[in-house]
């Protein structure tokens, strides 16, 4: 399992945000900032879910959901990330 941070520009229904995103080979799911969420856009719906990310699994209560578009190197990438007011500090 590996971590990686980088800095991207991240691009959902309502306009584009950038944050800082860590990828965990690991995980079980993609999880987002609510703050950067509401930049971007997502639909409320409060989701309780098990959450595996380094090594670790929590319960973790998600607010929606936001469809998000990423391009890593000429390659675009789109995925739904689970809305939370406050992840994992890593």
């Amino acid at each position: 399992m590996s971590l990686i941070r980088k800095e991207l520009e991240l691009e959902g229904p309502k306009g584009k945000a950038t944050a800082s995103v860590i990828f965990d080979s690991g995980s079980t799911i993609s999880g987002v900032r609510k703050d950067v969420a509401e930049k971007i856009g997502y639909a409320s719906m409060p989701i309780i879910r098990k959450w595996k990310i380094v090594d670790r699994i929590i319960d973790k209560t998600f607010e929606g959901v936001s469809p998000v578009n990423i391009r890593i190197n000429g390659c675009d990438i789109s995925d739904l990330f689970l809305v939370a007011p406050d992840l994992l500090k890593i």
